[in-house]
């Protein structure tokens, strides 16, 4: 095996104790009010500290994955609006492949690929 691909592999496969220090202890507010999306606490996020959040959640939902582990809650949705139904996301973060709203928002503010 090369040292790249050695290098690689340790970066993509971490340990439990990795994990720890990779969940994110932060949960997003995001808040919705019937026809607009309030992001304003994902707005006060520079880009660095946006794509070093995205880095350790994409790591730590892999291991979720890989491990048969419940991923923590990392939003909550407030439902400001009338209606009962939960809201639809906004068109222009549906093409993102992440199951948080959170996580697609910083994609798509900062252009961030994964």
């Amino acid at each position: 095996m090369r040292i790249d691909e050695l290098l690689n592999e340790r970066r993509e496969n971490i340990t439990e104790a990795q994990y720890q220090r990779l969940k994110v202890d932060k949960i997003f507010t995001i808040e919705f009010t019937g026809n607009d999306w309030n992001f304003k606490e994902l707005d006060k996020l520079t880009e660095l500290q946006a794509r070093r959040l995205l880095r350790r959640y994409q790591k730590a939902r892999k291991y979720e994955e890989d491990n048969n582990v419940q991923p923590p809650i990392r939003e909550v949705i407030v439902n400001l609006s009338m209606e009962p139904e939960i809201p639809e996301r906004p068109e222009n973060l549906k093409g993102y492949d992440t199951t948080h709203i959170f996580a697609a928002y910083l994609q798509h503010k900062f252009n961030i690929s994964f």
